[in-house]
This record gives C-alpha cells, sequence and structure tokens, in this order.
C-alpha cells in the first residue's frame, strides 16, 4: 500500500473492520501478492478468501502468503 493508505489502515482499521459484515467472502481485485489483505484478515470474519489477479506469479504468492 501507499504511505497514506497505510497511514489510513492503521489508524482506522479496528473501526473499519467493525463496519464489515461477520462470516462473509474477502474478494481482492489485483490482489497481487496478497499483503494487503494479510494484514485485514486477522482483524476481519470471512469464510473465504478469493484473490484475483492477471498474474500466475502474482495468484501463486499469495495462496502460499494466506495459508500462512
Amino acid at each position: 500500500p501507499t504511505r497514506t493508505e497505510a497511514q489510513v489502515f492503521a489508524e482506522h482499521r479496528s473501526t473499519i473492520a467493525a463496519a464489515l459484515p461477520g462470516n462473509a467472502q474477502w474478494v481482492d481485485l489485483g490482489c497481487g501478492d496478497a499483503q494487503k489483505s494479510r494484514e485485514w484478515l486477522p482483524d476481519v470474519s470471512v469464510c473465504r478468501y478469493i484473490g484475483v489477479d492477471i498474474a500466475e506469479e502474482s495468484l501463486a504468492q499469495a495462496t502460499l502468503r494466506i495459508a500462512q
């Protein structure tokens, strides 16, 4: 994430996470290596993660990162 985005997430993550529905699917369009989602998933209640990216290598990295 950009520095500004990272700062907003750090300052407001718990408020944003509390406003999200529980047990939802997390769809990450343009997921890249899933770094942003990995930072969010511990704070939200999701039943499924769906990473979407045009780059096959990025999806492979995302799969490994999310599985950890």
